[in-house]
């Protein structure tokens, strides 16, 4: 032969797509499911004649891609070691193919045994039967687009109901009149004679008597019915066990961009800098020099990789993150013949990125001065990259690589209103004593204006920003330090008494962190008084509202943002108001585009509470006179009928049931929550009374 043989030995997904088409049976498919279907591991052989130029340093040289196993065989495995119960559900995750770089994939799904596509954002995740599988590629492609979705696809919360324990103990109590029943059928079945076959028989009906088979399916009436309720406000509940829950909350926690004020910004005014000093503000772009970088960077860094079809010059995006608090990109300029970097983000961040010969003195009184007033400000800044660097380096570089020893362009300052909703709905849960907490990712002054004008802090009330002191030594630690966000003043923070009902507490990401490292056992205690929490990433979001579930508090959470995902998740009742990434974590997704939506749910959640009550105590009554009943028709050697038992559960007690919960909701936000006492006071005796009288007293009293 002329030339060498290359033998291919592989994962046979990727060997179909590297094969002719022509060489592979039609059949492929089949045969291949067949088999990984069953557990077994395939592997596919394919080879290919190479050139006889093809030398041994070209062999040496060559790459190989290391594929993972099938997905299906490794589900099989998992089944098969009982890691997956058998009557599981596994749902197979994938990312589209995009052909636009500006496009974001979706998110599909497949069951693992049927093939059946569902909706992804209608899927149950709060379901303790289902499970997600995943594989590299598309383990990859969520970390490029959906990186911030990734905790809450991980972790799994349970569905909080405070009531349940109550109804545990009415059937415990229930239980404890078997004592009674059993002595009492078998006196008066042995005064007339019968066997102890039919006694048994007897006080085993007695039994369905005291436990009403139809409690459960009663039960869930209220909830049935607030659920249509709530889907006519265009409000849709993947899980209804969570609309009891909205009867109770104490905590209401929102983000601010999207949430408390709208999703677009408005321009109000550029500050762009010459190195020492900053310009006057510039309100009108059109009259800045187009050459200028702080113009060129305002083009070029974003998403916008082409504009009416053309590309305007970006080769290398770096997406913002939560984490990295800005973006990046790699311009090149026809004109020159070296590249550029652009990035901008959180002012404090690039503070940090840039050389400080190139920041004004005055940036941190120009920032304070407009974050104050409740604009939003971004910071710009440049790089000039070497002549060497290639289209081929930029594509190889890390973002640590970019992001270092930028020259600072100036400040764009944005506008961000309050949505018209908001200021009323905040005002209706302080009227009803319900508190409410903002968490945010935006700079802590910013979101300190933005909590007074919504009122969800008093005009006349005092906010002081926490801060952690810097220490040097690992074993040193540090103080915390306090600064009323007003006048700048720095009052010892040991004197300041942290439950005066007209001052609050304002902490940012860095300052939780620390505290929780330096101060944890002081959390509470500044959880109880700290409305703004301002720039917290999503896993700090998490742990917050953690944190605030561990005071014993009921939260909810109202959010717009893959951001939020987290926060959406672990709280009691997570509200998306976005029908996007943000609406798979939480249990609730809103078609009101505004926190309006949360008064709706926390009255259909008051109304299914006391309908649940109503009913289970409806229920429990009813079985317990219909006890009594048989049991003084069982003293006189008697028995109730079949068409009297049909009359009395399907007409009397199944209709009331039913109708009982169709009364809607008062449409009054009222100060008063719905009052989760003990269902049933039970009375515990270690010794039982010997009369049987006095013991059905005794069991009445613990029923009712």
């Amino acid at each position: 032969m002329l030339c060498d043989q290359s033998i291919i030995a592989g994962a046979p997904e990727k060997l179909y797509n590297f094969c002719i088409p022509e060489t592979i049976p039609t059949d492929f498919q089949n045969r291949l499911s067949f088999y990984t279907t069953r557990g077994f591991r395939v592997i596919a052989l394919a080879y290919k004649e190479l050139p006889v130029k093809f030398k041994w340093t070209d062999a040496q040289a060559a790459e190989r891609d290391m594929v993972s196993d099938n997905i299906r065989t490794a589900i099989s495995v998992a089944r098969d070691c009982e890691m997956v119960d058998s009557t599981a559900t596994i749902y197979i995750l994938n990312v589209t193919e995009v052909n636009n770089i500006n496009e974001k994939p979706n998110i599909v799904m497949e069951k693992a045994d049927s093939g059946v596509q569902p909706d992804f954002t209608a899927i149950h995740i709060y379901d303790t039967n289902s499970y997600f599988a995943i594989d590299g590629k598309t383990w990859t492609n969520l970390k490029l687009y959906y990186e911030d979705l990734i905790p809450s696809l991980l972790v799994r919360t349970t569905v909080f109901a405070r009531f349940q324990p109550d109804q545990k103990t009415q059937l415990v109590t229930s239980f404890q009149d078997l004592d009674y029943i059993v002595s009492m059928v078998g006196d008066g079945a042995n005064d007339c004679g019968a066997s102890v076959a039919e006694m048994s028989f007897r006080s085993l009906d007695i039994i369905t008597i005291v436990v009403p088979a139809a409690l459960p399916a009663a039960m869930t009436i209220g909830t049935v019915y607030s659920q249509s309720r709530l889907k006519k406000l265009k409000i849709f509940c993947i899980s209804p066990p969570r609309i009891n829950v909205c009867g109770k909350i104490k905590l209401a926690c929102f983000d601010k961009t999207g949430t408390l004020t709208h999703d677009g910004l408005i321009m109000n005014s550029v500050l762009p800098c010459d190195g020492a000093n900053f310009f006057k503000p510039v309100s009108d772009i059109s009259g800045l020099n187009v050459h200028s970088k702080f113009v060129q960077g305002m083009a070029t860094c974003h998403s916008l990789t082409t504009i009416d079809g053309k590309m305007n010059g970006i080769i290398r995006e770096f997406s913002f993150s939560s984490t990295a608090q800005c973006m990046s990109v790699i311009c090149k300029d026809l004109k020159k013949p070296n590249m550029f970097a652009f990035t901008k983000g959180a002012p404090e961040k690039l503070y940090n990125f840039c050389i400080p010969e190139t920041i004004p003195t005055d940036f941190q009184n120009r920032l304070s001065f407009y974050t104050t007033r409740g604009f939003r400000v971004i910071a710009l800044a440049y790089k000039e990259l070497p002549v060497k660097f290639k289209w081929t380096d930029a594509q190889a570089a890390e973002r640590d690589m970019i992001e270092h020893d930028l020259e600072f362009l100036g400040l764009l300052i944005l506008q961000n209103p309050l949505k018209s909703e908001t200021v009323p709905v905040l005002r209706q849960f302080r009227n009803a004593n319900i508190r409410t907490v903002m968490i945010t990712g935006d700079n802590i002054r910013t979101a300190i204006l933005v909590a007074r004008d919504c009122e969800m802090v008093d005009s006349s009330a005092t906010i002081y920003i926490l801060s952690v002191t810097e220490v040097n030594n690992i074993n040193e630690k540090p103080n915390i330090e306090m600064e009323k966000a007003d006048s700048g003043v720095q009052p010892d923070f040991t004197a300041i008494d942290i439950y005066d009902t007209n001052s609050y507490f304002a902490i940012d990401g860095k300052t939780w962190t620390n505290l929780k490292l330096y101060y944890e056992d002081l959390i509470p205690s500044l959880l109880v008084r700290t409305t703004v929490f301002a720039r917290f990433q999503p896993d700090q979001k998490t742990q917050l509202v953690t944190s605030f579930q561990d005071l014993d508090y009921i939260v909810s959470m109202v959010g717009d943002g893959a951001n939020d995902c987290g926060a959406l998740k672990a709280a009691h009742v997570g509200v998306s108001l976005s029908p996007a990434e943000a609406s798979v974590a939480a249990p609730f997704t809103s078609g009101i585009p505004d926190i309006s939506c949360i008064i709706w749910l926390i009255l259909e959640g008051r109304c299914s509470l006391v309908t649940s009550f109503s009913i289970f105590k409806y229920m429990a009554l009813y079985s317990m006179i219909q006890f009594v009943t048989i049991l003084i028709i069982y003293t006189c050697h008697s028995m109730l009928g079949n068409f009297q038992f049909l009359f009395i559960d399907l007409i009397i007690t199944t209709t009331l049931a039913v109708t009982m919960g169709r009364q809607g909701a008062i449409e009054t936000f009222m100060h008063e929550r719905t009052w989760l006492k003990r269902l049933f006071q039970c009375i515990f005796c270690k010794k039982q009374p010997k009369n049987k009288y006095k013991r059905l007293v005794l069991s009445l009293m613990t029923g009712l």
